[in-house]
């Protein structure tokens, strides 16, 4: 398999928040973690209405720092 068909298994199959197995492909596990981390990213967004309080040029792994150190 290519790495592409690889990630697209885990985009197919992977359910955002999901545990990811440390026994699963490497290039299948990097996938899940890039879908959990855009998941946790739009969950915060949605709390805290981020997008509104700060520019929307900002990076969205900028944002996810700043919520975290409660600078939004």
């Amino acid at each position: 398999m290519t790495v592409e068909e690889i990630k697209k298994l885990a985009q197919k199959y992977h359910t955002p928040g999901e545990k990811i197995n440390e026994r699963w492909n490497s290039i299948y596990q990097a996938e899940c973690i890039r879908i959990n981390r855009n998941h946790l990213e739009e969950e915060i967004i949605k709390k805290y209405d981020v997008l509104r309080k700060v520019n929307k040029e900002v990076k969205r792994s900028t944002l996810l720092t700043q919520v975290a150190k409660g600078e939004c």
